[in-house]
């Protein structure tokens, strides 16, 4: 589990790096304006499924959830390959567009960084807290993977019982894939969210001014 930890540093978090700062970006030149953010969505269709990104983490999420369902339907495990592809070429994009300067930073500001500080809380406590469980706990777990050793990583049956448990590793990256998804989808709203909870924090510190 160790690797995936590493894999969540190296290349997810600068993917989600890269989308938050654009996104507190997009707010700040708007002037953190609920009605021109309504008016650039309405116009740019950012939440569309005409967006590619929007596409990738609707149907990542979408499977890596019906995975935790369905956990016997060994063809649903593709999403953990595609998960890994995806990220890793997101965080090469995103190492590129920060070479060639074309991600928009926002200023420095006390809104921004409280926006950024929250965000990055959401983001690491949910993935070590879950690590820390199943570590303890060990749900769903009937063995230990073998390095090379990938029929491991399916679920296999108990007995004639028709009840199917999976390894301890596999369960705990299928549900940090269906996190990371799911928080890649609902960034924006979530970004949304902190705009208007900072908003009134901006108003006192304007008055004190």
């Amino acid at each position: 589990m160790l690797f995936f930890l590493v894999f969540v540093l190296i290349f997810w978090l600068p993917h989600i790096i890269r989308r938050l700062m654009e996104h507190i970006y997009l707010w700040q030149i708007k002037e953190y304006r609920i009605d021109r953010m309504k008016v650039y969505i309405k116009e740019a269709k950012v939440f569309s499924l005409k967006s590619y990104p929007t596409i990738v983490a609707f149907l990542l999420a979408t499977f890596g959830i019906l995975l935790t369902v369905y956990t016997d339907r060994r063809f649903l495990y593709i999403v953990i390959p595609l998960g890994f592809a995806y990220y890793v070429l997101s965080a090469l994009n995103s190492f590129s567009a920060l070479i060639s300067k074309k991600v928009n930073f926002p200023k420095k500001s006390l809104r921004n960084l409280l926006i950024a500080i929250s965000i990055m809380v959401l983001t690491i406590v949910p993935i070590v807290s879950a690590f820390q469980y199943y570590q303890t706990y060990h749900i769903s777990s009937i063995q230990d993977l073998e390095l090379g050793d990938f029929s491991n990583i399916f679920p296999t049956e108990v007995g004639d019982t028709g009840v199917f448990t999976i390894p301890l590793e596999t369960a705990t990256v299928i549900l940090y894939f269906v996190y990371l998804f799911a928080f890649d989808l609902t960034l924006p709203f979530i970004i949304a969210l902190l705009v208007f909870a900072t908003s009134f924090f901006s108003i006192i510190v304007r008055k004190k001014k």
